[in-house]
């Protein structure tokens, strides 16, 4: 049995986050459940790695899509990381934001407070970059935020072809305005992955406050009333 305040199902993307935000304050006492392990590896860290742990069962949860009647009826894995970090600790480490148009719609849909530049702020937060005096990239922020260390030789010939056919070639995508071709940013710090677990986590397991346990699984959740008040899971299975 584990008291807290706030108890945190899954450290993934969000949940690594949202741990490292609540314990910031001493008064809270903050429990992650992750499902899966540690982060710690070469491969995650690595940016590189993903390829060998996409598909990879100690790293992804390999959830299968749902038949397609368009190819045949056949399925493809729906990846999804399975550490603390989540995806953030697979994925192929591109850093893009939603348009400006997708931020316009959630507040047409009801969303008040998520337009593109009422977001900015905490995009800009977040971010710790190396652009000195760019209005849209942070450079204090945990989550590292750096241009591709080593690009594909064709990279620039890629971008000199849309531009001779007439696509907008874009020095700078994360403004909202996301229409043409660009070189992907990447979330790494010094060349390596700069998953949330890592950017954000890996400090606050220092706070007494904060309590994580992996490899427990959460199985239900407890309401009094309307009330959640506890969380049952399976610790190491």
């Amino acid at each position: 049995m584990e008291e807290a305040d706030y108890i945190i199902v899954g450290g993934g993307s969000a949940g690594a986050v949202a741990a490292a935000r609540l314990s910031e304050n001493p008064a809270n006492r903050v429990l992650l459940l992750e499902a899966g392990g540690s982060s710690d590896s070469f491969l995650v860290s690595m940016p590189a790695g993903f390829a060998k742990m996409l598909t990879n069962p100690k790293f992804d949860w390999c959830y299968l899509q749902e038949p397609d009647p368009s190819i045949n009826g056949r399925r493809f894995i729906w990846s999804a990381g399975k550490m603390l970090g989540g995806s953030s600790a697979i994925n192929g480490l591109v850093y893009i934001r939603g348009t400006r148009t997708d931020h316009q719609r959630w507040v047409d849909a009801g969303c008040s407070g998520w337009s593109f530049d009422q977001c900015l702020p905490y995009f800009l937060k977040s971010e710790g970059s190396g652009f000195e005096g760019s209005q849209y990239h942070g450079r204090h922020g945990p989550l590292g935020v750096e241009p591709m260390a080593d690009p594909h030789p064709l990279t620039d010939a890629f971008l000199s072809a849309c531009a001779e056919q007439g696509l907008p070639v874009l020095d700078e995508y994360c403004d909202g305005w996301a229409e043409g071709a660009f070189a992907s940013l990447t979330t790494q710090r010094k060349s390596r992955r700069s998953s949330t677990a890592a950017s954000f986590l890996k400090q606050a397991m220092t706070r007494p406050n904060l309590r994580i346990i992996t490899r427990a699984v959460a199985d239900r959740i407890i309401f009094e009333g309307k009330r959640a008040v506890a969380v049952e899971a399976r610790v190491g299975g």
